[in-house]
């Protein structure tokens, strides 16, 4: 599988101590990527949540830092980054 520059997604990344729970999410929209983050990490929360939009050579460099030291596959990273949805999400919730 070959990666291209054609950039499909925005990449956000939910930091801690802003939020509970550390998580990076690929998505169209900043909206759909908060959605994202209540649905698939907190689903129940009584605070809102907030985003920052990074670079999407950032955001490939923390899915290889978080995936390659276990041996995983490059094409399936490189399938896993052009995806929407969830990329990373803290080790407490795992």
């Amino acid at each position: 599988m070959k990666m291209t520059t054609d950039i499909k997604h925005k990449y956000y990344e939910f930091k801690v101590p802003e939020n509970e729970y550390y998580a990076l999410i690929a998505a169209d929209s900043k909206e759909y990527a908060i959605a994202k983050y209540y649905e698939d990490v907190i689903d129940d929360c009584d605070y809102e949540v907030d985003c920052k939009e990074i670079p999407s050579s950032l955001a490939w460099n923390k899915l290889i830092e978080a995936y390659l030291p276990e041996g995983a596959n490059m094409g399936e990273l490189i399938k896993e980054f052009d995806e929407s949805g969830l990329m990373l999400i803290s080790v407490d919730l795992c």
